[in-house]
């Protein structure tokens, strides 16, 4: 019997351990994205003035920043890096299961919300 306990205990370990180097691949992966697409947007006086610049619209950041954006440009900065990083995640630590990807998609979602909420998110 304690044998099968110490079988569970570690395949649990073992699992969690897999999960959170999914996590960690996919944001690690997320933010050079994000930010190399980021950089891009500020640089590029075209992309600048016509995709990026309804973003910064809002004299002060609340809620509503986080969702005030160009198609083109939510695609770019939402879309874009979250591809980049489930495949990261994928080739570094093997199949994502729909669950997984429903986590990671929460996490970053939690994580983009909190950022431009003008306050601290618990």
């Amino acid at each position: 019997l304690q044998e099968a306990v110490v079988v569970r205990a570690g395949r649990g370990a073992r699992l969690a351990l897999r999960w959170m180097s999914k996590l960690v691949v996919f944001r690690v992966v997320v933010d050079i994205v994000f930010y190399g697409t980021h950089l891009l947007l500020h640089r590029n006086v075209w992309m600048y003035k016509n995709i990026h610049k309804r973003h910064h619209e809002h004299a002060t950041t609340d809620i509503r920043t986080n969702y005030h954006f160009h198609p083109v440009d939510l695609f770019l900065e939402s879309a874009w890096p979250m591809l980049w990083g489930v495949a990261a995640a994928r080739v570094a630590t093997g199949p994502v299961s729909r669950l997984q990807l429903a986590w990671l998609m929460a996490t970053l979602a939690w994580h983009q919300t909190g950022t431009h909420l003008g306050r601290a998110v618990p």
